[in-house]
């Protein structure tokens, strides 16, 4: 018996019988044909295959507008004042830029691809992060974790990235989750630029913010935290603050984006009843985001910062497009490579069970704003009061040996 249950701990965790053990890359290409079938299928749904059309034009139109218009036309400095339907954030203008001339409908085919393909990059960057962090992980764990949290996310994301063709959102969850690796590798000026990153490409991923807060330290120059926040700083201030002396409206039309507050958000399951967004939303939205995030790190918990801020984002969002969710399966394959006691896809795979969940649920519109609603406070209290790695707030040294050196258990083999 005491040597079944020694053989049973060592499949469990990948020592014997794993094939990540001598093809550490395998699940690499598993993931990329995953990620082509859904392209394919979401490709089909848009105007490529004769039905919606996605939304790169908000992108296109604000390259546009950015480099070829004058502030006379609404265009130049005076972008956002003039256009508060464009909320996205002047990086993703930038990067949309040459992406315009690649093609028919200002490029929007190959923007899809791209967006696609930097799906599979943010796979990358959690599983390099959690090799570098999780040392006191078998590698093989990490890698199944990654294929099992991939092949639930990808499907999730090309719904974003191909369907609805959200650059700006994917370009923020991105920069997050880069962030995130960055702490994870103990580079604390690339996370000062990520953050900045994601914040220039959508203002509501302020609320990841707190994820500077993971950076040990106190508030002197001399430590590396104030240098990360001063970086941020200057990043955010070069690629906004010129727009907003350049037209004094810039900061009213950020705010006052106006989204039809449907029967079905969380917003109206809260008690807010207006017809339109209320005009201290997407402030509360992001202050809520930074609560939330801050409370995560001061309970050791900064894997979960990317999670509770898109929570905090539904928890106020006045609609309910379905590209909203993909932030949730992000955060929610973060918390389980970066912080779970045990890395597995589980928690990755229920919150995508409640994304699709909610779906059948359009006929009974406020219902799904309740549901919605408490699933998301559900998930900010698991990921905050609930169980996770000790000792997050170190990243000084490992806590442990890598797991290749911990030494064989009583009675293996």
């Amino acid at each position: 018996m005491t040597q079944a249950k020694a053989l049973f701990a060592r499949l469990r965790d990948g020592e014997v019988g794993d094939p990540f053990r001598e093809l550490p890359w395998w699940h690499w290409p598993v993931l990329a044909c995953w990620g082509a079938y859904w392209f394919s299928v979401m490709i089909t749904q848009t105007k490529h295959g004769g039905g919606w059309k996605p939304s790169w034009h908000f992108s296109a139109t604000g390259a546009r507008l950015l480099f070829g218009g004058s502030s006379h036309v609404g265009g130049g400095l005076s972008l956002f004042a003039h256009h508060p339907n464009l909320q996205s954030g002047p990086l993703t203008f930038i990067l949309a830029a040459p992406i315009t001339s690649m093609g028919a409908e200002h490029g929007l085919y190959a923007a899809q691809i791209i967006m696609m393909t930097l799906g599979l990059l943010l796979l990358f960057a959690l599983e390099r992060a959690a090799l570098a962090y999780r040392t006191d992980i078998a590698p093989s764990r990490i890698r199944w974790t990654i294929l099992g949290g991939g092949l639930a996310l990808l499907p999730v994301w090309a719904l974003a990235a191909v369907y609805w063709g959200h650059f700006d959102d994917v370009l923020a969850l991105l920069f997050s989750v880069l962030a995130l690796w960055a702490v994870a590798v103990r580079k604390p000026l690339l996370i000062g630029l990520f953050v900045a990153f994601a914040v220039d490409s959508k203002p509501w991923a302020a609320g990841f913010l707190p994820i500077l807060l993971a950076i040990p330290g106190g508030w002197s120059w001399r430590e590396p935290r104030l240098r990360a926040l001063g970086l941020t700083v200057v990043l955010v201030a070069a690629l906004w603050l010129p727009f907003v002396l350049g037209d004094a409206q810039t900061l009213n039309s950020l705010t006052n984006f106006s989204i039809r507050n449907t029967p079905d958000s969380a917003l109206r399951a809260l008690g807010v009843n207006d017809p339109g967004t209320p005009s201290w939303d997407r402030s509360a939205q992001i202050l809520l985001g930074c609560a939330l995030g801050a409370l995560a790190v001061w309970r050791r918990r900064w894997p979960a910062v990317v999670l509770v801020g898109v929570c905090a984002r539904l928890i106020l969002e006045p609609n309910d497009y379905p590209y909203y969710y993909v932030g949730l399966t992000v955060g929610a394959l973060a918390w389980d490579l970066l912080a779970a006691k045990r890395p597995t896809p589980l928690f990755t795979v229920g919150v995508t069970a409640v994304i699709f969940g909610l779906v059948p649920l359009a006929g009974l519109p406020n219902l799904k704003g309740t549901l919605k609603l408490w699933a998301m406070i559900a998930m900010v209290v698991v990921v905050v009061a609930g169980p996770a790695v000790r000792g997050l707030a170190e990243w000084a040294t490992p806590a442990r040996k890598p797991a290749e050196q911990v030494p064989a258990r009583a009675g293996a083999a």
